[in-house]
């Protein structure tokens, strides 16, 4: 079976369900057609984060005719199982799936086929391939601040080896250009700056973008990466689209004494995840240290400096780190951050965890009150999808009692799926999920701790896609708003966080900034293309003092909005 293949540092990463949403692109041409056609499509689906739907977007150019009809079909058989209506070049719709599709569609079995006059048994198809963090793109005459009709759809998907983010692959393609394209380049903002020309064949790019330089990756996960294609009637450019993210970003890693260079029989699990708003929420559990624990933080590999610290209690740490700064997140996709245990016995660290990029990784945290029980037992789990098996991690700390087994289970039902036996409170395994891949994307498979005290579980977690949890975010869909609105921060008074609505009522460019009363800049919240939608954006305090502050909105095309809150500690 396809699915995810990922390797992270020494081990492999995976995914299953939560409340994100998951991209799988789709790159259509004449492959496996038999019609030999020149012609090309890029576009996407947006797996719902019930895994019941799929929004989909395809730009297709250069057919030997007009369209005469499109499907979603399944192998071995061929057999269409839902029409795609395309207007002109264009398809945009959504598909209730069933059940019965739906394990297809990760197993390279389900196809997207366009048909036209010379070609019935379809001109151009592609196979949707999934990934649990990047960027889909859609073009249009708006964003570029044209009347132009053109259109275009494609994506940004991140390719990695051994945990670090190396490359950037892309495919676009338009159609309906008003003049004749004349060149086509990634931009950033603030300004617009060229960062990289795109060459378009026909109406598609694609390509590979490798070792972006620094600014691109923090660029990129802020929302300041735009394609922009240029043509003879629009020499700024007729249209473009900014790069927007979907799903969350995983970094995950096991802690042993090797990383630090000691022979410490220690042993831990570490995730991370990056969320849409840019904070990073993170969980490990280490066991087994020689020495007592004297400190832990995150480093940073280019110096080994400490850029955040983290706080262990009994064995176990939980929480998320916000802001991250520009170089921070650089850092994070290019495999330069590592997480550092530092003990009595080994003062520069006895276990550390360089942290890898994975993309299609479930997560968990393993608590009493997942179990139903009043245990303060903690653990934590991370996972990979492989070739039909899941790659795993886990460490268990604070158990009240012998411990006897553990297990992956189906929910519901609280069926043993599979064994899993820890040593040392930890296990790193392989588990073959069979028929469980689909359980698995909807959340619906945990992992328990069976000890003496707690012979049904006395610790467990639901293994979910990136933090499993809705976030309240800069970036998510919503229906447009009416108006450019600003709302008032809750709590206020707050401390140490807050939460602020806006509202924004067509896309371009926002910032969200917070402004000390001497009017000096403290925070940036949002700095980003946004489409039209409400939005929410988290305001962490924590490091300054208490005072009256200012945030302000600025949008394109219309005057900044601004409101008081007060930090009171």
């Amino acid at each position: 079976m396809k699915r995810w293949i990922v390797v992270v540092g020494l081990c492999l990463a995976l995914m299953a369900a939560s409340a994100q949403e998951i991209t799988l692109t789709v790159d259509l041409d004449s492959t496996g057609t038999g019609s030999g056609s020149t012609a090309r499509g890029s576009g996407y689906l947006l797996l719902s984060s019930d895994r019941m739907s799929v929004r989909y977007h395809f730009v297709v150019n250069n057919l030997s005719g007009p369209i005469t009809a499109a499907h979603f079909h399944l192998l071995p058989t061929g057999a269409p199982v839902q029409a795609i209506t395309f207007t002109g070049n264009e398809a945009s719709g959504t598909w209730t799936m069933p059940d019965s599709v739906f394990n297809y569609m990760f197993n390279e079995q389900l196809y997207v086929n366009v048909h036209t006059a010379a070609a019935s048994g379809g001109e151009i198809r592609g196979f949707p391939q999934p990934q649990q963090y990047g960027f889909r793109v859609d073009l249009d005459g708006a964003q570029a601040g044209t009347t132009s009709a053109g259109i275009g759809a494609g994506y940004v998907r991140i390719e990695d080896s051994l945990g670090i983010a190396k490359r950037l692959k892309y495919r676009f393609t338009y159609s309906g250009l008003g003049g004749t394209i004349t060149a086509a380049h990634f931009h950033s903002l603030p300004g617009g700056a060229v960062v990289k020309a795109v060459t378009f064949t026909d109406s598609t790019a694609e390509g590979v973008w490798t070792s972006p330089p620094d600014s691109v990756w923090w660029k990129l996960v802020r929302g300041q990466i735009y394609l922009n294609v240029h043509s003879s009637i629009a020499s700024a450019g007729e249209i473009r689209g900014a790069l927007r993210a979907v799903g969350e970003a995983t970094f995950v890693g096991s802690l042993d004494g090797t990383q630090a260079g000691t022979a410490s029989p220690g042993r831990g699990t570490v995730w991370t995840v990056l969320r849409p708003d840019l904070s990073l929420r993170y969980d490990a559990t280490y066991n087994r240290l020689q020495g007592s624990i004297s400190g832990s933080h995150f480093h940073e590999s280019r110096t080994s400096g400490v850029i955040h610290g983290v706080t262990f209690t009994a064995n176990h740490s939980s929480g998320t780190w916000s802001p991250l700064g520009d170089q921070n997140l650089a850092d994070l996709f290019q495999g330069r951050v590592y997480l550092n245990v530092h003990s009595s016995t080994s003062a520069s660290g006895e276990i550390r965890a360089n942290l890898g990029f994975a993309d299609g990784v479930v997560t968990g945290e393993l608590t009493g009150a997942a179990a139903g029980t009043p245990s303060s037992a903690r653990g934590t789990i991370w996972g990979s999808f492989q070739e039909d098996s899941l790659q795993y991690s886990v460490t268990v700390a604070g158990l009240s009692s012998a411990y006897l087994s553990s297990h992956f289970h189906l929910s519901p039902g609280a069926g043993v799926l599979s064994a899993a036996p820890l040593v040392d409170s930890t296990a790193i395994g392989l588990w073959g999920y069979g028929d469980n891949f689909v359980e698995l994307l909807r959340g619906n498979v945990y992992f328990n701790v069976h000890t003496a005290n707690y012979t049904n579980g006395e610790i467990r977690a639901a293994l979910t896609i990136g933090t499993g949890v809705a976030t309240s975010v800069e970036g998510q869909e919503n229906t447009s708003p009416l108006s450019f609105v600003l709302g008032q921060n809750y709590p206020n008074p707050f401390n140490p966080s807050t939460t602020i609505d806006y509202a924004v009522a067509r896309t371009g460019h926002v910032t969200l900034e917070v402004f000390n009363i001497l009017g000096q800049q403290v925070a940036t919240l949002v700095d980003r293309i946004s489409e039209p939608g409400v939005f929410q954006a988290a305001f962490d305090a924590s490091r300054l003092p208490s005072g009256i502050y200012i945030y302000r909105l600025s949008g394109e095309q219309t005057a900044p909005l601004a409101r008081r809150m007060v930090l009171l500690k």
